[in-house]
């Protein structure tokens, strides 16, 4: 034996290194299980377990130092817990961190390991193999924030990750794609967040790889629920804001109302944009007169249409300014959530959405209604 400690407050919990792995026991020596994972084969020299995070760290001879965070599972089991068809463990508490510009403009090369995962992580076990393992997270007033799906193997602790955010929002089959420029990125990007879609990548691509996503949750308490085959354990844990930041509370939930409201209209609104320009495509003459004006209105026809006969949208097929496909409103509330989540260089914030912002959501509801309106036209 090369190493040994205990885990802070459980004398019956300890990590022991040898000259090729690391091993652990829950009854104070009296049998011992190797701890596999990912680790190297290689010799064990120091082990500490955290005493504030209860993260386990390992120091090997030549193969640098391993971190297992959060390692209060080992605490937690027992031969109970090992014979449940599934084990839900102790949700730790999460936060919510706004992370700063990336700086890899400056030139120069940036060498960091693997971070720690970003927001909650849900542990569990499985006394047997299963068909579904699903979690379903919902906050203090029972709405359902996320879901998610985990490993179905058993014979092993498992490990699913939360982001602290909503799933990313997707634009609706059939919409045509901006191309960005001034009416803003593609909806299909922007509604992850400012991310310039699949196809194009954002430059310089940060060490904290941001990619397309949801925003934030507020803070507050959240059950997480694992259902595995219809067997089914919940647990409760709290979602801190960033200690950092001035964001107050009621900012938070200014910023995640807003943002659900504008995601709850951007469908909406990009379905009503296609189904105009299809039916504008079709028109007679009388229509048109009356749709065009409409059209310009919103950003949905370029100028240069007005006075043109059935159908005609200045020979683009997309309309907007320049005619490129997504523009007015729709793509003003598609590129919202970009400036909370960041995109490449440029970081997000957690802010209380301004007045400015405000009015983009405004605009996009009052062309929804309008467009609405024009659709129900016979």
């Amino acid at each position: 034996m090369r190493s040994i400690a205990e885990y802070p407050g459980k004398a019956n919990v300890l990590f022991a290194g040898t000259e090729r792995s690391v091993y652990f026991t829950i009854d104070s020596g009296a049998t011992w299980k190797r701890l596999k994972a990912n680790l190297p084969t290689t010799r064990y020299d120091d082990i500490i377990v955290h005493p504030r995070t209860k993260d386990l760290v390992l120091g090997t001879h030549g193969r640098a130092i391993w971190v297992l965070d959060d390692a209060s599972p080992f605490a937690e089991w027992n031969a109970a817990v090992a014979t449940e068809p599934v084990h839900l463990f102790t949700v730790r508490r999460a936060t919510i961190i706004n992370y700063w510009a990336d700086v890899s403009t400056a030139a120069h090369g940036i060498y960091a390991a693997e971070n720690p995962v970003e927001g909650a992580v849900f542990s569990f076990h499985l006394a047997r193999a299963a068909q579904r393992v699903k979690f379903t997270v919902t906050n203090a007033a029972g709405r359902v924030v996320r879901e998610l799906t985990g490993p179905l193997t058993d014979g092993m602790l498992h490990r699913v990750n939360w982001d602290l955010r909503y799933a990313a929002a997707a634009a609706p089959a059939g919409f045509r794609p901006a191309g960005g420029g001034e009416e803003g990125p593609a909806p299909e990007a922007a509604a992850g967040g400012g991310a310039r879609g699949t196809a194009r990548v954002a430059l310089p691509i940060p060490a904290h790889n941001i990619g397309p996503r949801g925003f934030y949750v507020s803070p507050g308490t959240f059950t997480v629920t694992i259902d595995v085959d219809g067997e089914k354990r919940s647990r409760t844990f709290d979602v801190r804001a960033d200690p950092t930041l001035m964001a107050t509370v009621a900012d938070h939930r200014a910023r995640e109302s807003f943002l659900l409201e504008a995601q709850e209209v951007q469908p909406k609104l990009l379905a009503a944009t296609t189904a105009f320009r299809d039916k504008l495509a079709k028109a007679t003459a009388a229509d048109s007169a009356r749709m065009i004006p409409l059209g310009q209105r919103y950003g949905l026809v370029p100028v240069a249409a007005r006075g043109a006969g059935p159908g005609a949208t200045g020979g683009a097929p997309g309309g907007g300014r320049g005619g490129r496909g997504g523009g007015g409103p729709a793509a003003l509330l598609a590129a919202l959530p970009g400036a909370w989540n960041g995109s490449g260089a440029r970081h997000g914030g957690l802010q209380a959405p301004s007045g400015t912002q405000r009015a983009v959501l405004a605009q996009a509801k009052a062309a929804l209604t309008a467009l609405e309106q024009e659709l129900a036209r016979k």
